[in-house]
């Protein structure tokens, strides 16, 4: 028998909603594949994984996005996920970006208690980081159960994973691109043929591959959202140079850590070409902007063959972003001149920088919003999408209204600051004892002969001695340094440096022939040592976008109406397959059972449609907490191998097996076994040799035998042939003979011809194509 299979989406199906969570049972053994939220962080969204979390077994992560690893940090630290995380190196470091940028753009606005930035270390220290093909085994309930990442393009190190137990081979392929792009290269999901199970992303499957554009810059039949185009991200740098030109600053939403490096690039290359020069800025501005693109440096490895060509070749990173200003906060960003191109966080508008710079952009009819990303329900950036589409079938006004509650951190003022410092002047002295306890505790004296009087004496006299200690405080104060040591072995900062007798040594002034700036990290050339340190060490950059509050703040909400009156455009870059691609990749996987998740219901309905059509009826289509049974009906069996007769086998190489033919006899033996008192039979099967042996045994060919794959063999071989009628004739060389190969309804091979010179030869090739037992 085969594993027992079970598949129960959390949530993520037949839904508009980006966020994705699946739960895979293969026997006892849980796998959780991806586990995401949105950057509403809403908690009801949640309840289908509280129920789980503390019996998972293991984490997939696909890609570095809120939508497949948002919910970790809750996950962890609320719900009792104990499982270890496996992903790919850059998913596990941008996709703490992601969530490093998501928290701060919540508390600018608002007191988030969610989740803080502890929470997301402790979830990201449980990651195992894995290169693509890196196969890992788990052991006890998940023995015989292996995982492999393969490419999937989209993000920096997406990943389709495959996951093999027994005969059963699981890919789950939830967003993927099958182009190849600047940064990325295409997915290799093509090459994955023949899976038991296909567990299929469908958020694409109405999209349809357009070089046009209508006059909104977006065709929308119904059903469909995203339109690609042959360079989309062309297109929207020449839209953004359009609007510069004409005196407006341009906005665009972008993600963090993920489609920001492809835009980023793609503007770089751009600004280059048509050498604008410093002639209009391109900004960049999110709380972990500087960490994104040093991280994206030292990801070479990770990316399209033409970076890592371009770089072996000239030695120049393409990620020296020389037309690109990296702000981490709004006075940086106000620093620059305007007209600007401006790429903010967070891509739904919904919280972060580019919710603040809408606020104030839309009222200008100059300046320009390009929306370039996926779009949520239920988010101002698909309310501003709504707009665009009623732009273009003239059914809005010039400049509608949108009501918006805006969250805003704002500076104590008068009385509300002079009551916190007053508070904070009160709490300071309970903290000063206790530092001050601290301290003593840890540096203590012998008690001097005045001391052990002062014990001895009454509760009185002690009260009498303090009144005095208190009018006299000079002598009580040198009296305490005078029974201090000298030289105190209590350091007040442990990263100074000091020397015999406490001086702090600046190491500056004794560095010959170098810079001091490059000790102190300022230089753009790092080490290769240097760099690992910094990925993999996230206390290093978590802390340089800390910013200091130097001014208590206060949040507060204000509800406004929104003028939209600036251009609206919609350009999809999002890095996905469209519809026609998707459909091409599941006839070259060829899966024997397809489920499909992560879309629309009428994308879901869609891509059934085709799978049945043609492809393999054994489609599933399950709602979210609907579990399914995808128990392969095979007629395997377990069988127990005695070692005299695998000492007798000899074993075959194909492909990842290795085959050998067995001549034994089944037999049965009963075990029993007493579990809480109960006493139960479990029966083994065990194949042995058998005790008389005959000579040889029937010849077995193994393998399709594929004509195709013959005929360039007889070419090498200088045989000449052709395909007719279905038929491959190879011509003998000597005598002009035909010799016939064909395959029969049972896709057995046979050879006809007369037994001349080459007739052998095509013979021996022919025998090639199989591995024969």
């Amino acid at each position: 028998m085969s594993s027992i299979l079970r598949f129960t989406p959390l949530y993520g199906v037949k839904t508009e909603d980006l966020a994705v969570c699946y739960l895979l049972e293969v026997d006892d053994f849980r796998i959780l594949l991806d586990c995401g939220w949105n950057d509403r962080f809403e908690e009801a969204l949640l309840e289908p994984l509280r129920r789980i979390a503390p019996r998972v077994d293991a984490v997939l992560i696909s890609q570095p996005d809120l939508f497949h690893l948002g919910a970790l940090p809750y996950a962890v630290s609320k719900l009792g996920l104990r499982a270890p995380t496996y992903a790919t190196l850059p998913v596990w470091r941008m996709g703490q970006l992601f969530m490093y940028d998501a928290h701060q753009s919540r508390v600018m606005q608002e007191d988030f208690r969610v989740f803080d930035l502890d929470d997301v270390d402790a979830a990201f220290d449980k990651f195992i980081q894995l290169k693509y093909q890196q196969i890992v085994s788990f052991s006890e309930r998940g023995k015989g159960i292996s995982i492999t990442p393969h490419p999937a393009g989209h993000m920096i190190g997406g990943t389709i994973w495959k996951i093999q137990s027994e005969t059963d081979e699981i890919l789950y392929a939830s967003d993927f691109n099958h182009r190849r792009e600047r940064h990325l290269n295409p997915t290799t999901l093509q090459y994955l043929t023949r899976p038991s199970h296909l567990i299929i992303g469908a958020s694409q499957a109405l999209v349809r591959p357009s070089s046009s554009s209508s006059a909104s810059g977006q065709q929308n039949p119904k059903g469909s959202q995203i339109y690609s185009r042959s360079n989309p991200l062309m297109e929207v740098c020449e839209e953004a140079l359009s609007t510069l030109r004409q005196g407006g600053d341009v906005l665009i939403p972008i993600d963090t850590a993920g489609r920001v490096l492809e835009l980023a690039l793609g503007f770089e290359q751009f600004w280059s070409s048509e050498k604008l020069g410093s002639s209009y800025a391109v900004a960049l501005i999110e709380h972990v902007s500087f960490n994104t693109i040093d991280f994206a440096k030292s990801m070479m490895e990770w990316m399209s063959d033409a970076i890592i060509n371009k770089f072996d070749t000239t030695r120049e990173n393409p990620f020296h972003l020389k037309h690109i200003h990296l702000c981490h906060s709004r006075s940086e960003l106000s620093g620059l001149t305007s007209p600007k191109v401006i790429l903010a966080s967070l891509a739904s508008l919904e919280c972060g920088f580019s919710r603040e710079l809408i606020v104030e952009m839309a009222s200008n009819k100059k300046n320009k919003l390009i929306l370039v990303d996926r779009l949520e329900p239920n988010t101002l950036a698909h309310t501003l999408y709504d707009i665009l589409e009623g732009e273009s079938e003239g059914s809005t006004s010039q400049s509608p209204r949108i009501p918006l509650q805006l969250n805003r951190r704002v500076p104590l003022q008068g009385t509300e600051l002079e009551e916190y410092y007053a508070k904070l002047k009160n709490s300071e002295p309970s903290n000063h004892i206790q530092n001050q306890n601290e301290v003593e505790k840890d540096n203590i004296v012998p008690m001097s002969a005045e001391d052990e009087q002062e014990e001895d004496l009454s509760e009185d006299e002690k009260d009498t001695m303090q009144s005095l200690d208190h009018l006299s405080g000079e002598n009580k104060v040198d009296k305490a340094h005078s029974e201090m040591p000298l030289f105190s072995n209590v350091r007040k900062q442990i990263d100074e440096i000091w020397d015999d007798y406490g001086l702090v040594i600046d190491t500056k002034c004794f560095m010959i022939g170098e810079d001091p700036g490059e000790m102190e990290g300022d230089s753009e050339e790092l080490s290769e040592t240097s760099m690992d340190d910094r990925i993999n060490n996230p206390i290093d950059f978590r802390s340089a976008f800390q910013e200091d509050e130097q001014v208590p703040t206060k949040c507060i909400q204000v509800n406004i109406n929104l003028e939209v009156a600036c251009q609206l455009r919609y350009i999809g870059c999002a890095g996905l397959s469209d519809g026609r691609s998707l459909r091409q990749l599941l006839t070259a996987v060829s899966p024997r059972r397809v489920i499909v998740v992560h879309g629309s219901r009428k994308e879901t309905a869609a891509i059934r449609e085709f799978c049945e059509r043609g492809l393999t009826k054994d489609v599933f289509c399950p709602r979210a907490m609907e579990t399914i049974d995808i128990t392969t009906d095979t007629s395997i069996f377990r069988l127990t191998l005695r070692d005299r007769l695998l000492s007798s086998c000899v074993w075959k190489k194909m492909g990842d097996y290795e085959l050998s033919f067995l001549d034994g006899t089944i037999r049965v033996e009963n075990e029993t076994q007493t579990k809480e008192g109960n006493v139960g039979r479990n029966q083994e099967y065990v194949l042995e040799q058998r005790s008389s042996v005959d000579t040889g045994h029937p010849i077995v060919f193994v393998g399709e035998g594929k004509l195709s794959d013959l005929r360039p063999a007889l070419s090498r071989a200088g045989i000449p042939s052709d395909f007719i009628g279905g038929v491959l004739v190879a011509e003998d060389r000597e005598t002009g003979a035909y010799i016939m190969v064909r395959k029969t309804a049972s896709q057995m091979a046979v050879l006809e011809g007369p037994l001349c010179p080459d007739y052998f030869e095509v013979r021996k090739l022919l025998l090639q194509l199989y591995t024969i037992l």
